[in-house]
């Protein structure tokens, strides 16, 4: 009988252990931080500027791809930066707007050694896109508790 709860025992933490593992990889891969390995990632950021200090950084350059997904920006270090999922579909929310070719003015922070939009404005027909606030708090993500509501 001792064996036998043993093994049950034995066998649930290995179902655990798999299971844990399998959630893990699943975070990393939807929330990659790295930006799937094309260049530096601007739009999978978690919001990690808490504590209401954030190096703020602008880079430019100009619009290499754009569609209803993300959009790519080369920098003028020849770096490639982009802005997808969930901030730039708040983007388009607010009727920002860029094709191939824009010169593009990206406002950010650095976090982990990748950088995170906060403000897109294109600078060849004036648009404008606030991602985030001052404190780095995503702009989609309502007002937070104590804020009078979303």
């Amino acid at each position: 009988m001792l064996k036998k709860v043993l093994l049950v025992t034995l066998l649930l933490i290995v179902v655990a252990v798999l299971a844990i593992g399998a959630i893990n990889r699943t975070n990393d891969k939807v929330f990659d931080t790295r930006g799937g390995g094309r260049g530096q990632g601007l739009g999978n950021q978690a919001y990690v500027a808490q504590s209401g200090t954030v190096a703020w950084s602008t880079v430019e350059g100009a619009v290499v791809s754009v569609d209803e997904i993300a959009l790519t920006v080369q920098t003028t270090t020849g770096d490639q930066v982009w802005v997808e999922n969930r901030p730039w579909l708040f983007a388009l929310e607010q009727k920002f707007s860029a094709n191939v070719g824009d010169q593009i003015r990206i406002k950010g922070f650095a976090d982990n050694g990748y950088f995170t939009a906060a403000q897109i404005q294109n600078l060849t027909n004036g648009k404008t896109a606030q991602l985030r606030d001052e404190t780095g708090r995503p702009g989609w993500s309502g007002r937070g508790r104590g804020g009078g509501g979303g």
